[in-house]
């Protein structure tokens, strides 16, 4: 409260003579407002009126707060309720901040620690040279030209600022607690913060419902009851992780889980290799491509309309061992998961075939030494079919 005074106690003491000093030093079109509607209450009237418009109007609206530095201001004057009105919202600002602080952090120097540098504490706007009205407002930093952006700033701007944001801290803070204990009592708070935000700085409202649509999005609803509790909760996509605690005058217990919901897509299944081909080996090795299952859990393989379990799934392949019958064989393979499943059928022709077995006879004995110029020379075959070529050579011709 005393730092937020200093840059007016110094204004004060640089007046130059022959000056007055009007304990006003930021946007001054918004304090002659404040100190009109001041003024306005202190001379009895209850609803106030824009007195810097020339159209007509009615005396319909009115502001609490100033409703209250008004009545003050009969008895001080108006600069000095206009500043006790400020003072009076920094203190309320920096005690709703050390309440945020508490509710977020369990340990009391982690709280002193995070109320003071949220006090304090500002952007980094200094880096760009500063303010300037040739950026305009949306080429530069905000906390450059917005003072809600500082805690600070706030304190020292106005009697309107500090106490809107105190009560935007405190609706929020409450709405946290109300939602973390269901607290009735917190949830009361909450409102009252936000209604009477409402009628001193009607747009900050934006701000606290805003803030409640996150809570209510990342916060968890559970039920106790005999010792059990209950909780439905949506899983977000990547890593979950939830942690129920307990605690007591005699000590505190937690146990967390962590659950990875990834992205669910229909999986696709390919196997691998010509459908409708023909093979001579009754062993047949399967293999396929099966994505997006996150385990062989929901893939299924049948043989011939028989189911199979004696297959292996790793890495999105998959693979089995067939003993295949002569003629036709039709496998299906099938991947089944919560965003839908598919399916392939693939058709393999198992040609039982024996290799020819030639047995060979002549008139001499093999490796035998003879003066005769002729031979005669006969072989049988066995398995032989019409597809076996047969080939007779002498010496290699």
């Amino acid at each position: 409260m005393l730092l937020s005074s200093l840059p007016y106690l110094f204004a004060a003491v640089s007046t130059p003579s022959g000056h007055v000093y009007t304990w006003m030093l930021h946007n001054i079109d918004d304090s002659a407002v404040y100190l009109s509607w001041m003024k306005q209450v202190a001379q009895g009237q209850f609803f106030q009126e824009n007195r810097f418009c020339i159209e007509p109007q009615k005396s319909v609206l009115f502001n609490i707060w100033f409703l209250i530095l008004g009545a003050l201001s009969k008895v001080t004057g108006g600069p000095l309720a206009y500043h006790v009105g400020r003072l009076v919202g920094v203190g309320g600002l920096v005690f709703a901040i050390g309440g945020l602080a508490q509710s977020i952090f369990k340990d009391a120097k982690h709280q002193r620690l995070a109320t003071v540098f949220t006090c304090l504490a500002s952007g980094f706007g200094y880096l760009f040279g500063g303010f300037s009205t040739a950026r305009g407002f949306t080429g530069q930093p905000i906390d450059l030209f917005q003072p809600e952006i500082s805690v600070f700033q706030v304190s020292v701007y106005s009697p309107l600022f500090a106490p809107a944001l105190a009560l935007i801290v405190v609706a929020v803070t409450s709405w946290i607690r109300a939602e973390s204990s269901h607290s009735t009592k917190d949830a009361i708070l909450a409102g009252i913060a936000t209604a009477f935000l409402g009628n001193i700085h009607s747009y900050d409202v934006l701000h606290v419902m805003l803030a409640v649509i996150c809570i209510r999005v990342t916060s968890i609803n559970f039920d106790y009851s005999n010792g059990v509790v209950t909780c439905f909760s949506t899983l977000a996509l990547g890593i979950n992780t939830f942690v129920v605690s307990a605690k007591n005058g005699c000590g505190k217990d937690s146990k967390s889980l962590t659950v990875q919901l990834i992205q669910c897509e229909q999986p696709s299944v390919s196997i691998n290799g010509e459908s409708g081909s023909t093979v001579t080996s009754a062993v047949y090795l399967l293999s396929a491509n099966v994505i997006n299952m996150a385990s062989s859990q929901g893939i299924t393989l049948t043989f011939n309309g028989t189911p199979m379990n004696n297959f292996t799934y790793l890495n999105n392949e998959l693979s089995a061992n067939i003993t295949l019958i002569p003629g036709e064989n039709t496998f299906i393979l099938s991947a089944l998961n919560a965003c839908g499943n598919g399916t392939e059928t693939f058709i393999i022709y198992y040609n039982l075939c024996d290799a020819p077995i030639v047995t060979l006879t002549a008139d001499l004995p093999n490796n035998s030494i003879t003066e005769a110029t002729n031979l005669t020379l006969n072989a049988s075959i066995a398995n032989y079919n019409n597809q076996t070529v047969i080939q007779v050579t002498k010496n290699g011709n």
